[in-house]
């Protein structure tokens, strides 16, 4: 069954990585020459076809009017499986588990800090969290196409296998006393990051080898999960000399 990836940044990024598996980019009608020539050559060197429809044509497709006049049909979402990512570790290597988040635009923030802080890939649950939708990809600006994801059935379990493997597993939670910034990164890293609002459960928290906090100067108590996540990974890329 196809599905629809939507957004600029999206489709070229796709188009990028030789076609990424589209079958074919839908242009939308009178939109701006500058843009639909960026495009068409991307696609021309994929050596993906291109249709013209017009505007509402791409709004059904894509369920929304964000499209920005780009679209592209492609196959099924592939995951990866956890002992891919195992597998493919190596001595410094960089992951991020989410458990429970429910907004596909943050699971796609949170791909795109992952791409762009050189993380070997996501782990999110099966049940109850986000999954990749097209709107996830469009908020990834084509990060998705490039971190694997994997999809666990559960997430105390994944931590186990990836202590397994010699990760270490690092918890963010508002509670924590000890600072992100206090913690000294080396060796196999894996961020856990909790659903917004609710945090960490129990359960996972109590997998986590250490729980942190990111220190907070002003009023509001939060981050949002994202920018947290990004300022996690960006730390860890930090001590690690990038």
């Amino acid at each position: 069954m196809s599905r629809w990836i939507y957004g600029k940044h999206a489709v070229l990024e796709r188009l990028r990585l030789s076609g990424g598996g589209l079958e074919f980019v839908a242009l939308a009608k009178g939109m701006k020459e500058a843009d639909s020539n960026q495009v068409l050559k991307a696609a021309k060197d994929a050596k993906i076809p291109v249709q013209w429809h017009p505007r509402g044509w791409l709004n059904d497709k894509t369920g929304s009017d964000k499209h920005q006049g780009v679209a592209a049909s492609t196959g099924a979402f592939k995951y990866s499986e956890l002992i891919d990512l195992i597998e493919a570790s190596k001595p410094d290597s960089t992951l991020i588990v989410l458990d429970g988040i429910e907004d596909p635009g943050n699971l796609g923030a949170i791909l795109r800090s992952a791409e762009c802080a050189g993380a070997l890939g996501v782990v999110i649950p099966q049940d109850r969290s986000a999954q990749v939708t097209a709107f996830t990809e469009k908020a990834s600006a084509g990060a998705a196409s490039i971190v694997p994801v994997a999809s666990v059935v559960n997430i105390s379990r994944a931590l186990e296998d990836l202590k397994k493997a010699g990760y270490w597993i690092y918890g963010l939670a508002g509670e924590a006393k000890e600072s992100l910034y206090a913690q000294k990164f080396s060796g196999r890293v894996c961020i856990v990051m909790g659903g917004e609002g609710k945090g960490l459960r129990e359960l996972v928290g109590k997998n986590c080898d250490v729980l942190l906090k990111i220190p907070m100067a002003g009023q509001v108590e939060s981050l949002n999960v994202s920018v947290a996540a990004g300022v996690a990974l960006f730390e860890v890329l930090r001590q690690r000399g990038a």
